[in-house]
């Protein structure tokens, strides 16, 4: 049997974090962070095949935990996922570099997509 692909799921919403680890969790091993310390602290161990990234968390906001994953010369594709109006955010993503964009709210089947092109 296959070993199952890895998902970093990080936002600081808990619930959707945990619909996208139900969601996603048949098919991938999810691991989920509540916040960039966390995910931080999964990334020591693992190198996810795909992280879905909130911009916008208190304090460690996504933003400045991609530019860490970045200079750890990671391989995972990241999607970054976020409320925030796409036009201040758009410059800082181009420039760091991401897989994919998810505007919240989004349809599962987004999410579906970006995981099985990992």
């Amino acid at each position: 049997m296959d070993e199952k692909k890895t998902i970093l799921v990080v936002d600081d919403n808990e619930a959707l974090v945990d619909a996208l680890e139900m969601f996603l969790g048949d098919d991938y091993l999810v691991m989920p962070a509540t916040d960039a310390y966390q995910a931080l602290e999964v990334l020591s161990r693992v190198e996810p095949s795909l992280i879905f990234l909130d911009c916008f968390m208190p304090g460690y906001h996504g933003l400045q935990l991609l530019r860490e994953i970045r200079q750890m010369g990671l391989s995972s594709r990241v999607v970054v996922i976020t409320a925030a109006e796409p036009d201040m955010v758009m410059d800082d993503i181009r420039t760091l570099g991401v897989d994919g964009f998810l505007p919240k709210p989004f349809e599962l089947s987004q999410i579906q997509s970006f995981a099985s092109a990992a």
